[in-house]
């Protein structure tokens, strides 16, 4: 029962009291910290409802793709930065992970729902970009963009300002380097007065800088391009193509220059991974995914530009560069994005398997755990 007002809980007040002040900021920073968490888990969850979207249209019969579970995956001992050397099995116990899909040959091997149904759809956070950047691998595969040419070549209205002399194939890897605040989110200005006004912090092309503002401008260069909205652009180009349980849904806050959202089940974001991998007719019945997107992938060097990454040991090793978005491409060619939400996306094209998950801890800095499953003696 809530305690009255007049009535304080003293002993919650004596508590308070023998907190020293820094000790205090810490226990309100992590109160803090768990309210964000909560806050985005539930928009995670729940992004249709309560804001703005637009529909990416599945079409046909849902993939069939066949689960034979290997117990052994479960069991194999993996390290975790929060809880130690533990198997599979007990890290999904005791950790917050909602949903874990390994797929194998076409062959989904593993899957585990904790706090959420194989329907529920949950947003991608930044694992969403690699979609904008698959469009345009497309789009260059079929000549309508050039990546060695400017991006004012495509959106004049960036010319005379500090976006007229960065290649498209800069912004497409994360080497654009331009100074970007939060502030802009909560500006009146229009996004192209707000991109006008971005400046050079380095050379473009130098350092990577995971930055959605990269994302954003490659979205306005697909739609530019094909005189599309990007809804309909991925309902043509991909959703309709892979058996997708459910529609998918967009979500971008108005005319900030954030990342695109995307909100899905599990099992879709791994058909939208398998189409990377050898096994893509599974899931589709035409290659949607060329192979000339992947070697690009795969064989995009920029080591200068891996640098910038601030979580560059995250896997466990470094990475061989960053490309089309994949904030990892690792030197066997397996490439992998992370979300802010605690989200991930694995491909390994060598081994055909693709990892996919949900995880509500977006500070558990778990990611190497994709790379440890991939690299295990079972793939």
């Amino acid at each position: 029962m809530r305690a009255s007002n007049s009535q304080p809980n003293q002993a919650a007040i004596a508590a308070d009291t023998l907190i020293q002040k820094n000790e205090y900021c810490n226990v309100e920073s992590m109160k803090m910290r768990l309210l964000l968490d909560a806050a985005s888990a539930f928009f995670q969850k729940n992004m249709n409802p309560y804001y703005p979207t637009s529909t990416v249209w599945r079409e046909g019969a849902i993939a069939s793709l066949l689960s034979k579970p290997i117990p052994a995956i479960g069991e194999m001992k993996i390290k975790t930065n929060k809880y130690g050397k533990l198997t599979l099995n007990e890290y999904i116990v005791r950790a917050s992970i909602d949903g874990l899909i390994l797929v194998h040959r076409g062959t989904i091997v593993f899957e585990s729902y904790k706090q959420m149904h194989p329907f529920d759809r949950r947003e991608w956070g930044s694992v969403c970009k690699t979609v904008i950047g698959t469009c345009v691998g497309l789009l260059e595969a079929e000549g309508k963009i050039e990546l060695s040419k400017s991006i004012a070549t495509y959106l004049p209205e960036l010319v005379e300002c500090d976006w007229q002399d960065i290649p498209v194939v800069d912004i497409l890897n994360m080497t654009a380097k331009l100074h970007y605040s939060k502030h802009c989110l909560d500006s009146n200005k229009r996004a192209r007065q707000l991109l006008q006004a971005i400046k050079h912090v380095q050379p473009s092309g130098s350092v990577c800088d995971c930055n959605p503002i990269n994302s954003f401008v490659l979205q306005c260069l697909v739609e530019r391009v094909t005189n599309q909205p990007i809804n309909e652009f991925l309902s043509d180009r991909i959703w309709r193509k892979i058996g997708a349980q459910a529609n998918a849904f967009l979500f971008q806050d108005g005319d900030s220059l954030g990342c695109l959202r995307i909100s899905s089940t599990l099992r879709d974001i791994a058909c939208y991974g398998m189409l990377f991998t050898p096994s893509w007719s599974k899931v589709s019945q035409q290659c949607v995914v060329p192979q000339s997107v992947v070697n690009k992938i795969q064989n995009s060097r920029r080591t200068s530009a891996i640098e910038g990454i601030d979580y560059l040991e995250a896997l466990g090793e470094r990475p061989f560069a960053c490309a089309y978005q994949w904030d990892w491409v690792m030197a066997d060619g397996d490439f992998f994005k992370s979300g802010g939400g605690g989200q991930g996306l694995y491909i390994s094209r060598i081994r055909d398997l693709v990892i996919a998950y949900f995880h509500s801890d977006r500070h558990a800095g778990d990611e190497a755990i994709a790379r440890i499953l991939a690299r295990s003696i079972l793939f």
